[in-house]
């Protein structure tokens, strides 16, 4: 009898640790899938908002070369036009799945990714706001039947145009102009570190960083521009 129950105990003991053994086997198996597919998706989210911002980079540089060797004399308020390419501003990252990064004592990593988010945001709204201001400027030299602004003196366009609004102007183009010559190395970093950190720990290949959509987004907005503009060229 003794011996019957010790079976009996025995074969449900080792069950019981086969049961948790398989369990925290494939618990650990999907945990690991989870994170990989987090990262991957990560890592897709940063390579489009690294692509809007090469767009914008391009776009930037491109208006000002061409005013800049057009008329030379142009102010940078008047230089940069409203933006033809938009942020999507719900591109987000979803920071509770990364938050295995952290656990891994990858701090810095995760921190850089709050840093891109953020930047990435900071210009889009930044964009927006110019968008707005400077095609009420448009909108109000339209009005005034100036088909070519350099027979007007600075002061009958500032006056016509209104202070605030060239302050506005102003105050974004700078802070747009900043943003785009400092920041891009926040997306290089931020891709960088976390493909390799990827591929270390999984041991896969992973989705590769790069500037996704850039491409197609600026022979879009080629096409815009030169239909509007032909002299303005293509970008290089």
């Amino acid at each position: 009898m003794w011996i019957d129950l010790l079976k009996t105990l025995s074969a449900t003991f080792v069950g019981a640790i086969l049961a948790f053994g398989t369990n925290f086997y494939f618990q650990s198996r999907q945990r690991k899938n989870d994170q990989r597919t987090a990262g991957n998706l990560a890592l897709a989210t940063l390579s489009r908002q690294y692509g809007d911002f090469v767009i914008a980079k391009v776009a930037l540089e491109s208006e000002l070369n061409f005013a800049k060797n057009t008329n030379p004399e142009t102010p940078l308020w008047r230089a940069l036009k409203p933006t033809l390419h938009e942020f999507n501003l719900e591109l987000i990252f979803d920071f509770k799945s990364l938050a295995f990064l952290m656990d891994c004592g990858n701090d810095k990593l995760f921190t850089s990714l709050v840093h891109a988010e953020t930047n990435y945001h900071e210009l889009g709204r930044l964009l927006a706001r110019h968008s707005n201001a400077a095609s009420q400027m448009q909108h109000k030299f339209n009005a005034a039947g100036w088909n070519d602004q350099r027979i007007l003196s600075e002061e009958i366009i500032q006056n016509a145009v209104g202070l605030n609004l060239v302050g506005e102007l102003e105050s974004l183009v700078h802070a747009i102009s900043k943003r785009i010559e400092t920041k891009e190395e926040v997306y290089m970093y931020a891709g960088q570190q976390l493909e390799a950190f990827m591929k270390n720990k999984f041991k896969c290949k992973v989705f590769v960083f790069r500037s996704l959509g850039a491409k197609a987004g600026l022979s879009k907005l080629d096409q815009v521009r030169q239909s509007a503009n032909p002299a303005l060229g293509k970008f290089e």
